[in-house]
């Protein structure tokens, strides 16, 4: 999200004598200038299903700490640490779980933090458009003008893996969670001219390791004459690559042309996004990418 301020990072398979914790997953160890003065940085990982980074300050030939960790209470499971810079000064900033708030600190004359602001991310009343190959398009999905595809919804169906080859070739998907499908019907699905069965497989999975979490995401297949997946087609695997981490979709027609609008949920880990993809033939490309987020600034100290 904000550019580094460390320079000349590498991975490390030691850290020197005292430096670091114990038993880190991963470290790496780079260089940044504060007022004037060399420091090294180690950057170091630990956690899993709820990873977390820490970052530590010494002096050169790392015979000195510098604590950079201003308010340690903040912090949590989770939670990230990166050194970063902003009008050509570092600051030690903190993202919390979902990188829903930073805090950003600064360094006075003695080379100790404090807090110059805290960014709160929220949700515009409106979104805006980033970027888009047919603004009417993205200016009718913020307004809602857009039709939905005729697609029923069915009972839900559990697909085995052999329905989606989640184990036996290169175009697999799977997961630890549940495929189902859950919706069919016929339209021109990857925009070439022809109509297609198509149905809706929805995944979703409840995962209590680590910070705990669930997912649901859904996308469209193509569906064999039986009304089931058809293992192991392109359109399939480029359809699924799509998807976010955990989303709300669904297709619908805009002047005649099929998309597929993915949107994150509330819940999503990290910045939620909210996009609109076409199917091509030759593959799935982006129609739309709004501004899903807005940030606050408050506790101005810098």
């Amino acid at each position: 999200m904000l550019p580094s301020a460390v320079i000349n990072e590498q991975y490390v398979s030691d850290l020197p004598k005292g430096v670091g914790p114990e038993y880190p997953w991963d470290h790496l160890i780079g260089e940044v200038q504060i007022r004037g003065k060399p420091f090294k940085v180690v950057t170091y990982g630990s956690g899993g299903t709820c990873a977390s980074s820490s970052v530590d300050l010494w002096n050169a030939d790392f015979t000195e700490y510098l604590p950079v960790h201003a308010d340690p209470e903040e912090g949590g499971m989770g939670d990230e640490q990166a050194l970063v810079q902003l009008q050509g000064k570092p600051f030690f900033a903190e993202f919390d779980l979902r990188s829903r708030n930073i805090r950003l600190y600064g360094f006075d004359e003695r080379l100790a933090p404090f807090l110059a602001c805290k960014i709160s991310m929220g949700t515009p009343r409106r979104e805006s458009i980033r970027s888009a190959t047919d603004r009417d398009l993205c200016e009718a999905v913020l307004a809602g003008r857009v039709s939905g595809a005729p697609i029923d919804d069915i009972e839900r169906t559990e697909l085995p893996p052999e329905a989606l080859r989640i184990a036996s070739d290169k175009t697999s998907f799977g997961g630890g969670g549940r495929h189902s499908l859950v919706g069919r019907g016929r339209l021109d699905v990857d925009n070439d001219g022809a109509p297609d069965d198509v149905g809706i497989v929805e995944y979703d999975d409840a995962s209590g390791a680590g910070c705990g979490h669930d997912y649901r995401e859904s996308w469209p297949v193509k569906l064999n004459p039986d009304g089931m997946p058809a293992a192991g087609l392109p359109f399939n695997y480029e359809a699924r690559k799509v998807v976010g981490g955990d989303d709300e979709s669904r297709l619908f027609i805009f002047r005649g042309t099929t998309y597929y609008e993915r949107r994150s949920l509330p819940t999503i880990d990290g910045i939620p996004e909210h996009e609109v993809w076409k199917f091509t033939p030759s593959g799935p490309v982006p129609a739309c990418v709004f501004n899903a987020v807005t940030y606050a600034v408050s506790e101005i100290a810098f």
